[in-house]
């Protein structure tokens, strides 16, 4: 399976690794990353902060190097469903794709943007969270469930639009 190249390394969150046992990193820490990863106006990274200090569960998903378990998969998701317009996510995600994979015609460039961006919009729900979760959660091993979720979306992403993810 081919990995969303750009994409993932244009998302990347540092917020110092936990497991099981540690103590999930600050929600204000968590809230700032993800605020920073998906542009999210101040309004919504208050509601990030809020939410991420009202769940230990998603704070640890955020940072967490094995595959996430259901409850902190569940967890970060309804985080950021609650705090993060899909528009917003929509406008992310293409910005971040683009930036990293412009076409090689850059008349094309408004065209490849509008594709990402609806493409985000029609995604059902369960794809939408792949997501989502998925490029917060990238610390987690590249062949986890989510990982390979993720993947699928971008790369479908990709086809949809046209987007070579380069040599």
């Amino acid at each position: 399976m081919a990995r969303p190249v750009g994409l993932v390394a244009a998302v990347l969150l540092t917020v110092g690794a936990c497991s099981g046992d540690d103590p999930a990193p600050a929600a204000d820490t968590v809230a700032g990353a993800v605020a920073e990863a998906f542009s999210v106006p101040d309004g919504g990274r208050s509601c990030l902060e809020d939410r991420f200090a009202a769940s230990a569960d998603a704070r640890r998903a955020v940072a967490a190097t094995d595959e996430l378990t259901a409850a902190e998969e569940q967890a970060l998701g309804d985080v950021l469903e609650a705090c993060i317009e899909p528009a917003e996510l929509a406008d992310s995600v293409a910005g971040r794709i683009d930036a990293a994979l412009p076409p090689e015609d850059p008349a094309q460039a408004e065209t490849q943007t509008a594709c990402l961006r609806q493409g985000v919009l029609d995604l059902d729900e369960e794809q939408r969270r792949s997501l989502e979760v998925g490029l917060i959660a990238l610390t987690a091993p590249p062949d986890a469930d989510l990982s390979l979720r993720r993947n699928d979306v971008v790369n479908g992403l990709y086809v949809a639009c046209g987007v070579a993810p380069g040599p």
